[in-house]
């Protein structure tokens, strides 16, 4: 039986022969070396802990966050907790019961882990106050008298006081039947230490809160970024169970092809092995695991059954060819050393590029993909031909017929595979392809950037924590989400008439936008205000013009209200909108830039901005910003690596342009589905690409010495899908396989993960082996090497790429 890597050239000259006899010539040494090492990692693995952080979600780089970060201590910041009280029956809340169980609340809140007390909003707080009118003007008083007993004239008392606070919408609901408590969670659980808050701590806490107070009259709703990134975090668990499904799952598909258990169980072992490095890793740097990156073992695991596959694929086929296990061994090495590690560089490129992007968040995830990619070059090149050349075959004869009895039963398929090298085909091929590119150019054009639904998208819409946003968005003005623009002038601004007017002009504006709930300012409490100075005639709501008159309405605000600092020279503009979806966000913040921009003088500006809605504005423009340069960044460096390896301009692009064709596609089909571009979506287009170049990679490398040869590029290609492109079909298969049931999961981010991934694996699975031949035909590469190997270029002009 012929060998069919016979007419293979070897490659990597004296430096991979070196290598080849170090490695073989210490094969104990290694497989001990490897084996305490996964000991050792495997050990610190275990004690890795999910770590989630409000602060690494911040695009840092992001003048937004500037301000952010310049007033939050003196402001708070977007790391905010809800805790909503509702009647069940519809009721309103002026009841002993309704009360009582508000008391517990706000101390748990007020007790809670992490909490910033002087952050606190409550009926219950000292700073929630009301004015009023009297003959003589205006007094006030806190909401909830310190002497207050439950009897029904103190209710109805805080009824009046509600109502004269202008509370309604805001800390209670829209029909009186619930009330809300907010706070910001500190930066540090110790500021000494600088401690990270534990949000699974607060989580408990809160859900202990809720399990106290709700009762058959009155349920608990529960927001903000500590308790949806918990929630996420357990569902994120379901996680374990899928890999560890999909782990079986690429097990019986491996030993279905190679009907080999030391083989099977050596490929899986190799793969797994860098995923335990990984989390080791992981651990030992003390970065620990995101929620939201979960999806970081998998991508390793994928990334090493990819290269794993093809160096079993080898040396099944050295197998074919007569060699025995340890020459096998040897031969395979020899041959995919060059190839797998210009793919394995690719894949870290590939994750590099993530850095571009100033989110902490997705910077762990490519320094934690990246330790995986450091592991998984020794464990492919190393381990796994050291572990096959040790593979008993009890029955050689039988064993090489087995595989060759396959191998003829699809020899039929490789010949009509080839035909798309025929010139007909090809052109066919990339004029589909071109038509592809267009409709996924037009529906890009179309791609939403940030959420496309209300709630957390990461997490079912009947989710917890999503029915809890809805019950808080339809109770009350003051939803889940907040912008907040910070208007800067001189000391004493909010006594000087042009200063508030045109806050107020830029109130106006934000109050009439699409997706406003409502606005609260210094300028909005200080007409009502205005109002009681003038026995409460609403037509005197609106702003005195002396400075005097400016002096009597602030005066009745607190700083504690948040709504000015010590000398009133930042008035803080909250605007709370019905939710974050991407449409929202843009629209207000758009509108409201353009107003700003606008008017910046007078010694005024408006500086943007901070609430949850401004960390979500600016890290959607720090998406939107970093999409195509990142993408352009990989793809040229993709392009440089292959040009430099083969030396073949139309070579390089051939393998460069079906990754972009299928980027853009799974992005047109992520508008489609309606899944916005966001933190969690972004790498997802680094992760394909980094994954999928091993596709073009390993089919060039086996084709290009065949094309050089002189043989017709037909036969060169038939060739190449027998060694290596059966290897790139089921490896695609496999890997969609391993991820297509992730729909089933609890989190819907991991359901879209697992949809987005399926496609990309398939897609480039299919350009590689249908489009990059065709690319490969048209722009005559076939041509082009047979006129360099007539020109039996020397000296120099080897170095030349052939264009």
């Amino acid at each position: 039986m012929s060998n069919p890597t016979s007419s293979q050239p070897e490659h990597g000259g004296a430096f991979v022969s070196w290598l080849e006899s170090l490695l073989f010539g210490a094969r104990p040494l290694i497989v001990v070396f490897f084996a305490l090492g996964t000991v050792f990692m495997a050990y610190n693995a275990w004690q890795l802990k999910m770590t989630a952080g409000f602060d690494k979600m911040l695009p840092y780089g992001h003048p937004f966050i500037e301000t952010y970060q310049e007033y939050r201590e003196g402001f708070g910041g977007g790391d905010r907790i809800s805790v909503a009280l509702l009647r069940r029956d519809g009721g309103n809340i002026f009841t002993p019961e309704f009360f009582a169980a508000l008391r517990e609340a706000h101390d748990r809140v007020f007790n809670l882990y992490g909490v910033d007390r002087a952050t606190i909003s409550s009926l219950l707080a000292p700073n929630t106050v009301y004015i009023d009118i009297v003959p003589t003007g205006l007094e006030g008083g806190r909401v909830v008298p310190a002497d207050f007993a439950p009897t029904p004239q103190m209710l109805e008392q805080v009824r009046i006081n509600v109502q004269k606070a202008d509370l309604v919408g805001r800390l209670v609901a829209n029909d009186f039947s619930g009330t809300v408590i907010g706070a910001d969670l500190s930066r540090y659980a110790d500021p000494a230490t600088m401690t990270p808050v534990d949000y699974a701590r607060v989580a408990a806490e809160l859900e202990a809160l809720r399990a106290a107070i709700e009762s058959e009259t009155i349920s608990v709703h529960i927001t903000g970024f500590a308790k949806s990134t918990t929630d996420i975090a357990e569902g994120a668990t379901s996680v374990a169970m899928f890999f560890f499904a999909t782990v079986l799952l690429v097990i019986g598909m491996l030993y279905w092809y190679c009907r080999s258990l030391w083989v099977t169980v050596s490929t899986i072992i190799a793969a797994l092995m860098g995923v335990v490095w990984q989390l080791g890793l992981l651990h030992l740097s003390g970065i620990g695991i995101d929620p939201m990156n979960v999806l970081i073992p998998f991508l390793v695991f994928a990334v090493g059954i990819s290269h794993a596959i093809q160096m079993m694929n080898g040396w099944t086929g050295e197998i074919l060819g007569s060699a025995d296990a340890l020459a096998a061994a040897r031969r395979s090495f020899r041959r995919l050393f060059v190839p797998a590690a210009l793919a394995l560089v690719a894949n870290v490129v590939g994750f590099l590029t993530l850095f571009m992007i100033e989110i902490r968040i997705i910077q762990e995830l490519a320094l934690g993909t990246m330790m995986g990619m450091a592991i998984i070059i020794p464990t492919k090149l190393a381990l796994l031909p050291v572990l096959l050349s040790y593979a008993p075959i009890r029955n050689p004869g039988r064993f090489r017929d087995a595989i060759a009895r396959r191998a003829a039963r699809s020899d039929a398929t490789w010949r009509r595979l080839a035909a798309v090298t025929r010139p007909g085909y090809a052109a066919v091929t990339v004029l589909v392809a071109v038509a592809l590119s267009a409709g996924a150019v037009r529906l890009y054009q179309d791609m939403r950037i940030g959420d496309v639904e209300a709630g957390v998208s990461e997490l079912r819409a009947d989710s917890r924590y999503n029915r809890d946003v809805r019950a808080i968005t339809e109770k009350f003005h003051v939803g889940a989400d907040v912008l907040t623009v910070y208007a800067r002038t001189q000391p004493s601004g909010c006594i000087e008439y042009p200063v508030m007017s045109a806050i107020d002009e830029f109130v106006t504006l934000a109050k009439s936008l699409p997706g406003v709930l409502s606005v609260t300012s210094l300028t909005e409490v200080g007409k009502n205000n205005w109002v009681g100075y003038n026995q409460g005639n609403p037509k005197w709501r609106a702003l005195p013009r002396n400075s005097d008159s400016l002096v009597m309405v602030s005066a009745q605000v607190e700083k504690t209200t948040g709504l000015l600092n010590d000398d009133c020279s930042v008035m803080p503009i909250y605007i709370y909108l019905s939710d974050h979806r991407a449409e929202t966000v843009a629209t207000v913040v758009g509108r409201l830039t353009g107003h700003a921009h606008a008017n910046n003088a007078g010694g005024l500006e408006f500086k943007f901005a901070a609430g949850n809605a401004g960390v979500i504005a600016a890290t959607n423009e720090e998406v939107a910003a970093s999409e195509l340069p990142m993408l352009g960044y990989l793809f040229c460096v993709i392009f440089v690596l292959c040009l430099l390896t083969y030396g073949q301009l139309r070579m390089a692009l051939a393998i460069v342009l079906p990754l972009a064709l299928i980027s853009f596609v799974v992005n047109g089909i992520m508008v489609l589905m309606g899944i916005g571009l966001k933190v969690n979506t972004l790498p997802i287009a680094a992760i394909g690409v980094g994954i999928a170049v091993d596709y073009g990679i390993y089919i060039c490398h086996t084709l290009a010495p065949r094309l050089r040869s002189g043989m017709p590029f037909a036969d060169a290609y038939y060739e190449t899908l027998k060694l290596t492109g059966k290897a790139v079909i089921f490896i695609a298969v496999v890997l969609a396989a391993g991820v297509a049931f992730w729909i089933f999961s609890d989190l819907k981010f991991q359901a879209d993960m697992g949809v987005l991934l399926t496609l990309t694996f398939i897609l480039n699975g299919i350009a590689a082996i249908f489009l990059l031949p065709a690319l490969l035909k048209v722009m005559g590469v076939d041509r082009a090497m047979a006129a360099a190997r007539e020109r039996s270029a020397t000296g120099f002009q080897r170095l030349l790429p052939q264009f």
